[in-house]
């Protein structure tokens, strides 16, 4: 095949332009979002450094979920963070806490059970019908004989009895029970990994807040900070800034910073330049 057989004639080809406006024009039409990265080695900063020990971050603890969701927020808790566990891991672990709850709630109503048993026979009275001619006592022994039996007429009652024990407070009260109230405590209490770590502040006198707090003001839009690094709390319209322990200052203080925009229209991109302190 000859090369004049690839040439396509008459053929008109648009170009698009690259230039600012028309760029700009070009990112209205399809509301285009733009988020950018960018690290910075600031003086006397502290930072997280990989040379000093990790260990829990028990700042992330959350009281424990007792909603009709709390297995999914369980689950959604400890598997999150950088030293998450996995699904199944934890689906276990919340199924051993739900075997021992109704354990607990069983114990609980027979206790209940004990001091009610009063109830229990008033109960299987209401269940069952007197005969005309039956004697009040002749009633009494057959409504005896149906608790002793335990037969239809007592899974009834018992159905009613269970009813007025039953309260929505008692998953409440099972967990205070048995000392778990945070995450922490559930975690501890069935061995689980702690999801969250962190390496604390290292470096310079300057805390990563007191940088996130300065950058906030120069750039005017609210930032987090974060003393782990990927720990800051991704929030919509606001940056993150949290410790890089890639960066190396030319001082022993310097610390390294990473900034994180949100996503953010390309006109808002933009801001006046100003110093950090």
């Amino acid at each position: 095949m000859r090369a004049r057989e690839f040439v396509i004639e008459n053929e008109i080809l648009d170009e698009v332009s690259m230039t600012p406006t028309s760029l700009k024009k070009m990112a209205a039409a399809v509301n285009a979002t733009a988020g950018m990265e960018f690290e910075l080695i600031i003086p006397n900063a502290a930072e997280a450094d990989d040379d000093y020990d990790m260990g829990p971050d028990y700042d992330m603890d959350e009281e424990f979920p007792t909603g009709r969701s709390w297995h999914r927020e369980v689950i959604d808790f400890f598997t999150s963070g950088d030293y998450g566990s996995g699904t199944r891991e934890i689906q276990r672990d919340i199924d051993k806490l739900t075997e021992k709850y109704w354990d607990w709630k069983g114990d609980q109503f027979y206790n209940w059970l004990s001091n009610n048993d009063s109830r229990l026979r008033e109960l299987v009275r209401d269940q069952m019908a007197q005969e005309d001619d039956e004697s009040d006592d002749d009633f009494d022994e057959r409504v005896q004989a149906e608790i002793d039996d335990r037969g239809s007429d007592w899974d009834r009652a018992m159905d009613e009895l269970q009813d007025e024990f039953n309260s929505d407070d008692q998953f409440e009260e099972y967990l205070s029970d048995e000392g778990i109230n945070t995450m922490a405590d559930f975690a501890n209490e069935y061995n689980i990994q702690w999801p969250y770590v962190t390496s604390g502040d290292a470096g310079g006198d300057i805390s990563i807040d007191d940088v996130a707090e300065s950058f906030q003001q120069a750039i005017g839009r609210p930032v987090n900070a974060s003393t782990r690094y990927h720990g800051g709390k991704r929030e919509a319209g606001k940056y993150v800034v949290e410790p890089d322990s890639s960066l190396e200052g030319d001082n022993p203080g310097d610390g390294g910073l990473e900034f994180v925009s949100p996503p953010l229209p390309l006109e808002e991109m933009g801001y006046p330049q100003r110093s950090l302190y």
